[in-house]
């Protein structure tokens, strides 16, 4: 107990030094100094728990997070640092090195510490970590990583490589090690070039300078230009490109490849490309029969997210060519090549929007299927081409044509579930009339995962009820038994929240709540900052009835994640649950007491204690009644995280909630969205459309609510202070969407007009594309005469010149071209397809766009290059 008197002593002068400040008051700071001799206590045990470290620190972090707050309020930044502003981050840094010395071994808390350690900015200590670190656990990969991202913030790129190749000799298959590896040297590279353009133009200026003044050079000049020179090779990738070749050869795996891959792609450096080329003939001469390496070729130029350039067809079509070949290749696992082939021709399908590449690849894939032999069939490929003929929606005829075909898959492959799941949907939908037979063989043959075999067993209805017998332990064998693997899983994979998170849920779902209760303890201790958990936790203390037990989580969870929106906005929920419970019981109580009081003076009694007791402690909850709580949630959640996202996802959910507060709360909030974000386009669209329900319909005062967002938005759009390319897209979507929503002429008059008026009046710096393709699309949704049509095209064809490039507007050019009979509107296709840039979508309509007005074969050849018969489905775009 000395030692724990010993500790509080060290720190009573600076607590007392907060004191004075106003920054701590007198019981906080007997509070803190309980809060410490407990955490102390339990420290010195004879066995203290790494949990006991943790908490401690979590506790001291969130009286430095509350000191900052407050010094930042009473604005005392301005006053010299004293050592009480750092009392409780060298208490923090102390309590971290006595869990370390604990538990050396761990190296998590390693982890923490060094990260915590980089946050607070303490370089030295930082550095002093991760040396130490490495002498206990010289082949850990985080802690190299740490380690060379402290000698990068230190400006020291040597120190960082060599932290990377020191961890790589013991590590040479670690992917994660050679990602960050070669992300430090094209991030260094990126640094060097911002540096020699900075000092080049120096240089420039200085020469310039002294050739004006009629001076010599001077040889530091002469030297620089030399040394520029030197740094060429370095510019123009050569440590890259020895990083790439060490990583591939030493972990020539698929997935380094894809991460290689992912990384350059995203990078901002000019030598992306030549990287990407040499990466690709790397996977293609190291993984040539790899399956995965295979189709990771086959879509290697292709962006995940599918935004750039205007060949998008012709790279999925390239794409989809390469798999299909090596899925008929004897040197290639077909089964393996076929199921991923399968996988993708199915995300692909899902993903595009236009009806012709969905047609492609539909028809793709069912030729491929026809001309395998049956011994390189498998059950994905089979299974894959029935669920794509379910999509369709065929007519009854073809109908029965894939019931047929799916009988056929089913006979080659009786066993599979993956096949019997779309034959039996197919078979139902066609009205096949032994359809339930199908159903009764299906449960007998079908082998597979326990979600497939689910799927068919419930595919007909339930079993037999027997719900009103008597419970038994056989009842609950298997409950028990999902609780037991799952207990094995997570002390396997103790770091695996998402596991946590099914476990603690599915104990919610079947009600066993000692067991939530202490799942969520264990699962906090070993993830104190997981938001997730902090959110189950409070919904188990909301169903035991503890709001309290429920509030202290959601605040425990903020300490540590202030900018998480999906804990704010849980939090609020339940305050307001809450609020809205304690009236409901409120009410029920009132009315019990207002009996019994007419009861007692009915029978001439006098009115018992307890009553007048109870009316006491009803005016004293009135407060949190009027939503004080509720309010200071919504206070400290948009100061912690003051954006759109929280604004609108608060809004939505006091919009949607029953409560009486529900006004008065929406007007608080849209006040702080005006006071923090006043110059924001996404912040200024949705304080215009604060007051209109998400769920609006026409009534008496939409139309006044629509005409005021209308005019703030437009004013928004003119204003110099207001970002107008932004603001004026969020308009135009706006008034897109309430065009089609209305049935009111005038209203959609007024919206096109008002959209028309005010292009006309900016000047062409302050328009955006977004806007003008809007207004083409609502001159095409009109049908003007003949006259207006023409107009439409004129000012079509202005817009274009602007912004020559916009697929968006080159959309409705041509669509209106087409409608006002434009006789030029072929080649108009042409420079379309030429000039436009845009989202894949917008390019494939473009590119697509003439295909349905071609009547002869030829014409489509252009497009698909038919390999056969135009029904044959061997097209391509």
């Amino acid at each position: 107990m000395e030692f724990v008197m010993t500790r509080q002593e060290a720190m009573a002068g600076e607590l007392k030094e907060l004191m004075l400040k106003g920054l701590l008051t007198e019981t906080e700071v007997k509070h803190i100094v309980a809060r410490r001799t407990a955490f102390e206590s339990a420290l010195i045990r004879l066995e203290p728990k790494k949990s006991d470290y943790l908490r401690y620190i979590e506790y001291l972090m969130a009286l430095e997070a509350l000191r900052r707050k407050r010094m930042k309020r009473l604005d005392l930044t301005g006053q010299g640092p004293s050592k009480a502003d750092y009392c409780l981050v060298e208490a923090q840094f102390n309590v971290f090195e006595r869990a370390v010395r604990k538990f050396k071994d761990d190296i998590s808390l390693w982890v923490q510490f060094i990260e915590h350690a980089r946050r607070e900015k303490a370089v030295v200590l930082t550095g002093k970590l991760t040396a130490r670190a490495l002498q206990l656990h010289p082949s850990s990969v985080p802690l190299y990583i740490l380690a060379a991202r402290h000698q990068m913030e230190a400006q020291t790129p040597g120190g960082a490589r060599t932290m990377f190749q020191r961890g790589l000799r013991l590590n040479p298959e670690s992917a994660e090690l050679w990602t960050e590896y070669l992300k430090m040297e094209l991030s260094y590279i990126e640094t060097l070039r911002r540096e020699l353009k900075r000092t080049r133009d120096l240089r420039k200026q200085l020469i310039k300078k002294a050739k004006k003044k009629g001076e010599e050079i001077p040889d530091e000049l002469k030297e620089a230009v030399q040394e520029d020179e030197n740094l060429k090779e370095i510019m123009d990738g050569a440590i890259v490109r020895e990083v790439l070749r060490n990583a591939v050869e030493a972990h020539p795996k698929v997935a380094l490849f894809a991460t290689l891959r992912r990384l350059l792609f995203n990078h901002p450096t000019p030598m992306r490309d030549s990287l990407l080329s040499e990466l690709h003939a790397w996977l293609v001469k190291l993984l040539p029969r790899d399956p995965h390496a295979i189709k990771l070729s086959a879509v290697w130029w292709i962006d995940d997210n599918w935004t750039e350039g205007s060949d998008i067809v012709e790279k999925l079509h390239s794409a989809n060519s390469k798999m299909m070949a090596a899925v008929k290749s004897d040197d290639v696992d077909s089964r393996t090549m076929g199921t991923l082939y399968a996988q993708w021709i199915s995300q692909s399908v899902r993903r595009v929007n236009s009806t012709p590449l969905k047609e492609y690849f539909t028809r793709s894939l069912h030729t491929l299927i026809a001309n395998l032999p049956r011994t390189r069939l498998c059950p994905n490929l089979l299974a894959t081409d029935l669920q794509l003929a379910a999509l369709r929606q065929p007519e009854t005829n073809a109908k029965a044509k894939s019931v047929t075909r799916a009988r056929k898959y089913v006979d080659l492959f009786p066993t599979s579930a993956e096949i019997w799941i779309p034959y039996l949907s197919l078979a139902k939908d066609a009205g096949t009339a032994e359809w339930r037979t199908l159903w009764d063989e299906a449960r007998e043959k079908a082998r597979g995962t326990v979600d497939e075999l689910c799927r068919i067993c419930s595919f007909l209805g339930t079993a037999t009820d027997l719900t009103g017998q008597g419970p038994s332990k056989a009842d609950y064998c298997l409950v028990e038994a999902q609780f037991n693997v799952f207990e094995r899983a997570v002390r396997k994979f103790k770091d695996d929240i998402s596991l946590w998170v099914q476990f603690i849920e599915h104990a919610r779902r079947e009600k066993a709540v000692v067991l939530t209760g202490k799942l969520t303890a264990r699962a906090l201790q070993l993830h104190p900052s997981s938001v997730p958990l902090y959110i189950l936790a409070a919904r188990h203390q909301m169903e035991a009835q503890t709001p309290g037990g429920a509030r202290t989580m959601f605040q425990r969870g903020l300490r540590l994640n202030p900018e998480s929106a999906e804990l704010w906005t849980e939090y609020l929920k339940m305050e307001l649950s809450y609020i809205e419970t304690l009236r409901r019981e409120l009410k029920r109580t009132r009315d019990l007491r207002k009996q019994l009081i007419k009861k007692a003076k009915k029978k001439g009694e006098e009115i018992p204690d307890e009553l007048k007791e109870a009316v006491q402690e009803d005016e004293n909850l009135k407060e949190i009644m009027d939503g004080a709580i509720v309010r200071e949630v919504l206070r400290n959640a948009v100061e912690a995280h003051p954006k759109v996202a929280l604004f609108a996802t608060l809004r939505r959910l006091l919009f949607n909630h029953p409560t009486p507060m529900r006004d008065s709360l929406l007007s608080e909030l849209h006040a702080w969205l005006v006071k923090l974000l006043p110059r924001d386009p996404h912040a200024i669209k949705l304080s215009a459309v604060w007051w209109i329900d998400d769920n609006w319909t026409e009534g008496s005062d939409i139309v006044e609510k629509l005409h005021s967002a209308n005019s703030k938005m437009m004013a928004a759009v003119k204003s110099d202070d207001v970002d107008s390319r932004t603001m004026g897209t969020l308009y135009a979507q706006w008034i897109s969407q309430s065009v089609r929503r209305v049935n009111s002429t005038p209203l959609k008059e007024y919206f096109t007009r008002s959209l028309h008026t005010l292009i006309a009046n900016l000047p062409r710096t302050r328009l955006c594309p977004n806007l003008l393709a809007t207004d083409l699309q609502l001159a095409a949704l009109r049908q003007p005469e003949t006259n207006a049509k023409a107009k439409s095209v004129t000012r079509a064809r202005k817009y274009v010149d602007l912004f020559p490039t916009s697929a968006e507007i080159w959309i409705p050019y041509l669509s209106l071209a087409k409608d006002a009979g434009t006789a030029e509107w072929r080649t108009l296709w042409d420079e379309a397809r030429e000039k436009a840039r845009g989202t894949v979508d917008e390019l494939c309509r473009i590119w697509l766009w003439g295909i349905p007005l071609f009547d002869n074969t030829k014409a489509k050849d252009e497009i698909y290059e038919v390999g056969g018969s135009p029904d044959s489905g061997q097209r391509r775009p």
